[in-house]
């Protein structure tokens, strides 16, 4: 691997999405660069990303991305996926602490 993979923000939080099993663990990444992009969040700044997990009827799931900034700002996207046997739960797919600071939001080649 190299350096840059370790330092992008959308590889941390692909690999913590598919390391749990997530079913929208492609969806997220891309939902936070645009996310940051639109607010204008440079990805230093990024604190902790998390996703809440609600399983709804008829194989429904509703989702919450919650994005915590340096400046304390949380940015919020909802959206729904699919799928069956999962539990309603709370997945922090990224904090600086834990996982290191990151430098770029997507992979630079």
């Amino acid at each position: 691997m190299s350096t840059n993979e370790f330092d992008c923000l959308t590889n941390a939080l692909l690999q913590a999405g598919l390391r749990i099993g997530l079913p929208v663990a492609f969806a997220v990444p891309s939902r936070v660069r645009d996310i940051l992009t639109e607010w204008s969040v440079d990805v230093k700044d990024v604190r902790a990303v998390m996703l809440h997990q609600c399983p709804q009827a008829k194989g429904i799931i509703d989702y919450k991305l919650e994005i915590h900034t340096r400046k304390g700002l949380v940015k919020l996207d909802t959206f729904q996926g699919s799928g069956l046997g999962h539990e309603h739960d709370t997945y922090t797919l990224y904090d600086r602490f834990r996982d290191g600071p990151m430098k770029h939001l997507h992979m630079l080649h």
